[in-house]
């Protein structure tokens, strides 16, 4: 709130980054899922070596595959351009053609 834009350091990234997912996960309302993203992007980015890494890739590209807000794919996007600083998370999204459904949506972007 000061100006201070230095990231603070997480005790638990991997732990911070894994309930940043469920709440995801169980959220209904939209803004709010827009900021677990938005920290899990920003955490992931941070941390990556810390987190290693990640279980729910392919899980990620189904939930850009369903979405229908732009919003939330951009924020889905994200998460997966941070995600792939991470070689091991490459596998699962190649897996769930992920690289497919980026490509069609960045065509089709407004």
């Amino acid at each position: 709130l000061d100006g201070d834009r230095t990231p603070c350091p997480l005790h638990a990234p991997s732990r911070f980054f894994d309930e940043l997912y469920h709440m995801l996960l169980s959220e209904r309302v939209p803004e709010r899922r827009l900021l677990c993203l938005h920290a899990m992007a920003v955490t992931y980015a941070a941390e990556h070596a810390a987190i290693g890494a990640f279980g729910g890739t392919a899980q990620v590209v189904a939930l850009l595959r369903e979405c229908v807000q732009w919003a939330e794919a951009d924020r889905l996007m994200q998460l997966l351009h941070e995600l792939l600083l991470e070689r091991s998370n490459s596998r699962p999204l190649l897996a769930a053609n992920g690289e497919r459904l980026v490509v069609a949506l960045v065509c089709h972007a407004p």
